[in-house]
């Protein structure tokens, strides 16, 4: 038999009013998804701005908390030896107490400033940059002063509450040391991709090579602090000084005061992440 030829549904009112509804539903569903992005990202990059502005608070947080352990260890050491806490092994209380005073004191001399300068601090700091590199960065410190405060937690309650106050505020400081090495950490890479992405050309992503020589303004051969400082602010202007300067520090991996084409290569040209790419 002969097909019949299927004729379109006429458009009624009722249903291009309901096709009208549905498309304004929808339309109302994209812009709330996209307020909601973009309230979620404005949140995001305000507490990144926080945390790169909260380096000087956390400093004082870091020095509160290894001054409150010192002042504890010393409380309980003397605690112990006078025997006004009995708790059957003094000597490895005595032992333990003293570990916490002697970490207690190396975060003080590291984390001020003024003893900062100071010639053996210097020395143990590039000690510890070489050998134990995670530890140089906040992400490093920051494990370590979480896994401390909650030794201080679980052991200085028996002697002092000085002690356990001392391993909340160090908790605290370890939180905010991660949190700093996080955002350190991301605006590092997004620099690297702000620096592919604008110094392309045609559709290909520039070499080392040629950023490095765009980067060299006085064409010596290596890139001072200034040049990297510079190279920073003009593609990642939301980076602070301290940022710049640590970035400086970890692209000179022979500290020799400037980074030289292969130290710079190195970090450009890796594109998977890697220990040395955390802060």
């Amino acid at each position: 038999g002969k097909r019949r030829a299927r004729t379109a549904l006429p458009l009624t009112p009722s249903r291009a009013m309901d096709d009208a509804h549905a498309e304004k539903l929808r339309m109302q569903a994209e812009a709330a998804r996209r307020l909601v992005a973009a309230q979620s990202h404005n949140a995001y990059e305000g507490s990144k701005a926080l945390l790169r502005a909260g380096h000087v608070a956390y400093q004082y947080v870091v020095l509160g908390a290894c001054a409150l352990v010192c002042f504890s260890s010393v409380q309980a050491f003397l605690s112990i030896l006078t025997g006004a806490t009995s708790t059957g092994r003094w000597f490895w209380g005595l032992l333990t107490q003293l570990y916490f005073f002697l970490f207690g004191a190396a975060g003080i001399l590291l984390e001020t400033p003024f003893f900062a300068l100071a010639e053996p601090v210097l020395a143990f700091k590039l000690f510890v940059d070489r050998w134990l590199r995670a530890l140089s960065r906040h992400t490093g410190r920051g494990f370590v002063y979480f896994s401390h405060a909650v030794l201080l937690i679980d052991a200085q309650h028996l002697f002092t509450k000085f002690g356990e106050l001392s391993g909340y505020v160090l908790l605290f400081a370890g939180l905010f040391s991660l949190g700093i090495g996080y955002v350190d950490t991301a605006d590092v890479m997004q620099l690297k991709e702000k620096i592919r992405d604008e110094s392309s050309r045609n559709g290909r992503v520039a070499t080392a090579q040629q950023v490095f020589r765009e980067a060299d303004a006085d064409r010596s051969g290596a890139l001072t602090r200034d040049e990297v400082e510079r190279l920073v602010r003009r593609r990642h202007p939301s980076m602070t000084d301290r940022q710049a300067a640590f970035f400086f520090a970890n692209l000179d991996t022979n500290q020799d005061q400037v980074v030289s084409l292969e130290e710079f290569m190195v970090w450009y040209d890796r594109n998977r992440f890697t220990a040395d790419d955390a802060y």
